[in-house]
């Protein structure tokens, strides 16, 4: 029985594999490992002990897993908005 298709390989260049020290061919570069972030700079003193520790937990989270940035972030946000909620009553 004779296929209607072409063979899989027709038309297909042919594999060529380097062979010696005079192949052209050179292994990949292994990738360059991205360095650390930098650490965030402390932020400035408010005078306001809430608003500095929140601002301390968040330059504390910068470069730390995201579990514990969002953490972080989430604690800062509710104490800056009970802060703004006592400075407006």
């Amino acid at each position: 029985m004779t296929s209607a298709y072409p063979p899989v390989d027709a038309g297909l260049p042919e594999t060529v594999t380097p062979e010696g020290p005079e192949s052209s061919i050179t292994p990949e570069e292994p990738a360059a490992v991205p360095e650390p972030p930098a650490a965030a700079p402390k932020p400035p003193v408010t005078g306001d002990q809430a608003v500095d520790e929140a601002m301390e937990l968040v330059s504390d989270a910068s470069g730390a897993d995201l579990d514990f940035q969002l953490e972080a972030y989430e604690s800062a946000h509710q104490t800056l908005q009970d802060r703004l909620a006592d400075v407006e009553s």
